[in-house]
C-alpha cells in the first residue's frame, strides 16, 4: 500500500532517484545527526512534555520547562553530533534552543486546554478503498470550536518558510 507523505513529496521534487532509492529501494545512509537537528529534537521534547502535561491538568512553569530541556539535552548529547559551523560551540546552540523554549513560552501563555494531540500520526485515505494513504504528522492539533482545527508545526531554524508554503 503506497503512503504519501510532505517529507516523501519534498524527496521526490529534490530528486526522483533520491525517493526511489530511500521509500522504494529502502536503500539505509547513514547520515550524522547534525546539532541543528538534535537542538530541534530537545525543542519538541520540551514542548510535547508541556502539552502532553497540560492534558493532565499540570502546567509546568518556564523554569521547570527549561530544566527538562536542559535534562533532555544533557543525557541525549553525544559526541558524535556534528557540528559544522566550527565559530560555534554545543553551548551555543543549547543556549539557542533555550531562548526558542523561552520565546515560546513567553508569547502563547496562558495554554489553552484546547489541544487534541500531540505529536500526533495519522493516515488519511486517498481513495475510497483505502489502499493510497496519506501520512499526517502534527506537532500539535487543537480543536478552536465551530468544527474548526489548528495544525502547529514547530520549527527552529533561523528562518520560515512563507504562508503559502
Amino acid at each position: 500500500m503506497p503512503v504519501f507523505s510532505n517529507s516523501r513529496l519534498s524527496t521526490f521534487e529534490q530528486c526522483p532517484l533520491k525517493y526511489k532509492y530511500q521509500y522504494i529501494d529502502r536503500i539505509k545512509v547513514e547520515v550524522a545527526k547534525t546539532v541543528e537537528s538534535f537542538m530541534g529534537s530537545c525543542v519538541h521534547e520540551a514542548l510535547e512534555k508541556l502539552y502532553t502535561d497540560l492534558k493532565l491538568q499540570k502546567l509546568n512553569n518556564l523554569e521547570e520547562l527549561l530544566a527538562y530541556y536542559n535534562d533532555t539535552w544533557a543525557k541525549s548529547w553525544t559526541d558524535d553530533i556534528k557540528i559544522v559551523r566550527k565559530e560555534y560551540t554545543a553551548d551555543n546552540y543549547r543556549k539557542t534552543g533555550e531562548k526558542c523554549v523561552a520565546d515560546y513560552y513567553n508569547r502563547f501563555a496562558p495554554f489553552s486546554e484546547r489541544v487534541l494531540g500531540v505529536e500526533t500520526k495519522e493516515f488519511v485515505n486517498l481513495d475510497p478503498e483505502g489502499e493510497y494513504k496519506w501520512n499526517v504528522r502534527m506537532d500539535r492539533l487543537d480543536y478552536l470550536g465551530d468544527g474548526r482545527y489548528e495544525i502547529h508545526d514547530y520549527k527552529t531554524a533561523g528562518s520560515l518558510p512563507k504562508q503559502e508554503e
